[in-house]
């Protein structure tokens, strides 16, 4: 599954650096985060491999986060996995007319036998991509 995602974020390119990857401020734009732990390289650099943490109904899930390359302010490239879910993530920065344009282009390699829709995975990553916004807009 292949699909891509674009909204507008109202401030700087050096707000984008210096906050997408502040796992320390994931859980003010992600409720559910609950910590990470780290088990290669240091967070937010190329070649971090580490554990984000995430409260699913009454348990913690756990998924897989690789920062494939971390060229901000223009591009990110990260890679999740958990179960049977490989999700390779690319964002662009674009600075334009004093805003920044977010495109993200998703892959998904699922499970043969999920039954889950293409519309709940877009729909997961804009509301994911809106909450940053909605932080970040309002972060100092």
């Amino acid at each position: 599954m292949i699909y891509e995602k674009e909204i507008q974020l109202n401030t700087t390119l050096d707000k984008v650096k210096r906050f997408l990857l502040d796992y320390e401020t994931y859980q003010d734009w992600q409720p559910t985060f609950r910590g990470y732990s780290v088990i290669k390289g240091r967070p937010g650099r190329t070649g971090f491999i580490g554990i984000l943490n995430y409260k699913n109904n009454e348990s913690v899930m756990q998924m897989k986060v690789t920062i494939d390359q971390n060229k901000l302010p223009e591009y990110l490239v990260e890679t999740y996995e958990m179960d049977n879910v490989y999700n390779r993530c690319v964002n662009h920065f674009i600075e334009k007319d004093g805003k920044i344009i977010w495109q993200m282009a998703v892959f998904f390699e699922l499970d043969e036998s999920s039954n889950i829709h293409q519309e709940k995975f877009e729909n997961g990553t804009l509301a994911s991509m809106n909450a940053f916004k909605t932080f970040i807009e309002n972060v100092m």
